[in-house]
């Protein structure tokens, strides 16, 4: 194969291709810097985790300054899980009041809309997702196993 250098006008005569690298050579496959999985899917749910942790911060701030029902009770936000497809968000709240827990998942389920229309104007995106609270029940449960072990140890050392 003859190469022909029109800048220089030197002819280079070469066999195949210069950049070719050698058959032999152990070189690692693929991107290297890429992470296991599909890099467009791992985009997605790093997004949806921005998506989750941005709700959550944003719907304690609502909660704390805009949401004015004196019907419920003091309300944690433990967790947000955003659905895929960015529609629905299941927000994961505990209650002081035990026995208020009921009356503020239905004031806050009912609110929802209110919610999410303020959720809007803080996290600005095109589709924002609907918030279902659910009473996150782990925090209760901690509380009562380390009671249980605590009268255990109690008990044993009587």
């Amino acid at each position: 194969m003859t190469r022909v250098n029109k800048t220089k006008g030197d002819i280079n005569k070469t066999k195949g291709n210069v950049n070719r690298p050698k058959d032999n050579v152990n070189r690692p496959k693929g991107n290297v810097n890429k992470t296991k999985g599909n890099k467009s899917s791992n985009k997605s749910f790093d997004r949806m985790d921005r998506i989750a942790d941005l709700m959550h911060r944003s719907i304690a701030k609502i909660l704390r300054e805009e949401f004015k029902d004196p019907r419920i009770g003091w309300v944690t936000i433990v967790s947000v899980e955003v659905s895929r497809d960015l529609a629905h968000a299941k927000v994961y709240v505990t209650v002081l009041e035990e026995e208020k827990v009921t009356l503020t998942l239905e004031l806050l389920n009912k609110a929802s809309g209110f919610f999410r229309s303020h959720l809007a104007d803080l996290m600005h995106l095109r589709i924002v997702p609907k918030p279902h609270f659910i009473y996150d029940e782990s925090i209760v449960r901690g509380t009562r196993i380390l009671s249980l072990l605590d009268n255990s140890k109690n008990s044993e050392t009587e």
